[in-house]
């Protein structure tokens, strides 16, 4: 019997099997990986626009409207719906989502350059 402290030799066959099954695993990763095509970067940009404006835009309207009442800001606030919070998005949604495309599409070209 062999003490706590001792350890079994592992059998050099059984050492150049995991390296082998490490090395084959590896390979696989590198076959899973997808390849970025301009198109998921134009895709990707203009869903970052779109939410960028969808989320900030309401936000704006409430700090425009509260710039420009000249009562108190409870009151300003008090008149808005949530539909009026998104009164005016068109404009910037559809040029933010184009911006934001060809930004990505031209830093995803640019980095697959170098």
């Amino acid at each position: 019997m062999t003490s706590p402290d001792e350890k079994e030799a592992v059998p050099s066959s059984k050492l150049s099997d995991n390296n082998m099954s490490s090395a084959a695993s590896l390979d696989e990763q590198k076959k899973k990986e997808v390849e970025i095509t301009p198109m998921m970067d134009l895709i990707a940009g203009g869903v970052a626009g779109t939410a960028s404006v969808v989320i900030g835009h309401p936000f704006d309207t409430i700090k425009v409207r509260l710039q420009l009442s000249s009562g108190s800001g409870i009151s300003a606030i008090g008149s808005m719906t949530p539909s009026s919070l998104y009164s005016g998005m068109l404009a910037p949604l559809s040029t933010a989502a184009m911006v934001n495309a060809i930004i990505f599409a031209t830093f995803g070209w640019s980095s697959r350059l170098w």
